[in-house]
């Protein structure tokens, strides 16, 4: 089952007035129509291919052109407006629709609530195995033996993982105390959304926010292998104390492209956002994709660089770098559940906490304390 999306309430906006702003929206529109039109059947892949041909670069380039006319003083400011919006909501489909393409190569998706397992290709399931092996091999004994607790032993036959007699046995008998473990789709959907290479988790999380903000779930269903496995393999991981984490946490966001200032209107002090999809995010503050200076993004520049920094000052989230391939087991990467953040003024932030000097955005939050 997809999971049930909590709306932020938004102030009432005015109406557009330019015919540039007018002609985004009729596109977001349209586009949104025909994709609501799709069935997940064997003609989904190719209905989804003409849209993304039709409008994909379109309102790509419609987004760009309307950014790259705010003034550089306008690139950080809140705008909670219908146009702002509009940008936001055409930025985030033709994300959904170019991810949602990749995904598409990797998963051959025919029926609704179709196993990840049944939908994922054989040559990107062999990918995933071979990347898997690779953390296994490159991770220490004591990180070896928490995943053999937590993964059901006949997953380790089925990937082809080599384990010691030891570890298999850890498996075994975790297995034999009812303990909750890790199925196969679970490690492959972990995998592959921790996987830096295939861009999976774009599309987990492109889906879910098109979903919060157009009220279309098409992209959700289409993806809904791999984000019900993903999800179902978090809350898993929570149930083990190996794998749970408190504390604060770090993420670098890009604001600086066309959703940014919509996304930063509902990011203020004293706010609450509840994000579509679990968060990604790390427990080293060096380790954050904004830590470094040179990351800001200069005016009217939508590119991956992380422009801000977000700051959760305290958190309960998963442990997920075990999962990660070898380019980034070392990050610390957590995932934070779908709870509700509120938005904190840096001068109620401990002074430990604080990450300030650095030529790049800074917004803090915490978890609710009814959520810790």
């Amino acid at each position: 089952m997809l999971p049930i999306l909590r709306r932020t309430a938004i102030i009432q906006p005015a109406l557009p007035s330019l015919l540039h702003e007018s002609y985004l929206s009729r596109m977001n529109t349209e586009c949104i129509s025909k994709i609501n039109k799709i069935g997940i059947n064997h003609s989904t892949k190719t209905a989804m291919e003409e849209i993304n041909s039709l409008y994909q670069i379109s309102i790509n380039e419609e987004v760009k052109n309307q950014y790259g006319m705010l003034h550089a003083n306008q690139l950080f400011l809140p705008d909670d407006s219908f146009t702002s919006k509009e940008l936001a909501k055409g930025h985030q489909i033709s994300c959904g629709l170019f991810s949602s393409h990749e995904f598409q190569q990797n998963y051959s998706v025919t029926l609704s609530r179709m196993s990840l397992e049944a939908a994922i290709n054989p040559f990107h399931k062999n990918y995933l195995m071979k990347s898997f092996q690779k953390t296994i091999l490159a991770i220490t004994s004591k990180e070896r033996n928490a995943l053999s607790e937590i993964i059901h032993p006949k997953v380790f036959d089925w990937l082809d993982l080599k384990m010691n007699p030891d570890e298999i046995k850890l498996s075994s008998n975790a297995a034999q105390k009812n303990l909750p473990q890790l199925r196969l789709h679970h490690v492959l959907a972990l995998v592959d959304y921790c996987n830096s290479q295939t861009g999976s988790f774009n599309c987990v999380n492109d889906a879910l926010r098109v979903w919060q903000m157009s009220g279309s779930d098409t992209f959700a269903r289409i993806s809904s292998c791999l984000i019900s496995a993903l999800d179902e393999a978090l809350e898993t991981l929570s149930l083990h104390e190996k794998f749970r984490y408190e504390g604060p946490a770090y993420k670098g966001l890009v604001l600086a492209n066309g959703a940014g200032p919509y996304r930063l209107a509902h990011m203020q002090v004293g706010m609450t956002y509840v994000s579509p999809h679990w968060l990604s995010a790390t427990t080293r503050p060096e380790s954050s994709y904004a830590s470094d200076d040179s990351c800001y993004s200069s005016h009217a520049i939508s590119t991956n660089v992380r422009d801000t920094q977000l700051t959760i000052v305290h958190t309960k989230a998963v442990k997920f770098h075990l999962f990660n391939d070898i380019s980034s087991i070392d990050q610390g990467e957590i995932m934070i559940s779908k709870k509700p953040f509120e938005f904190l003024s840096p001068k109620t932030v401990d002074a430990h906490v604080l990450v300030s000097g650095h030529a790049r955005n800074e917004l803090y939050c915490k978890m609710k304390n009814e959520d810790l």
